[in-house]
């Protein structure tokens, strides 16, 4: 048992991976794009979903920033979606 609540601890080993900003990987048949979008931390990241029922959705957390820094990244996601709905 762990902790004040009485539940048993349960431990799940997966590899975890340093994501690198254009980095695409795949789950499933799901292609997803790292994309580097200083936000609330330097190294803060959004994911570009890439399929065919939901394409294109980007995940991102809240972020709060200085406004050069938000104008940046905001501008780096608009291109990236424009030139994929241009494609």
């Amino acid at each position: 048992m762990n902790g004040w609540y009485k539940v048993p601890k349960v431990t799940i080993p997966n590899k975890k991976k340093l994501l690198h900003d254009g980095e695409v990987f795949e789950i499933d048949d799901i292609k997803i794009e790292t994309i580097l979008v200083p936000g609330h931390t330097w190294g803060h990241v959004v994911y570009l979903i890439d399929d065919d029922i939901y394409s294109p959705v980007i995940l991102s957390g809240l972020a709060q920033m200085a406004a050069i820094v938000l104008l940046t990244s905001l501008q780096k996601i608009i291109n990236l979606l424009l030139n994929r709905l241009q494609n």
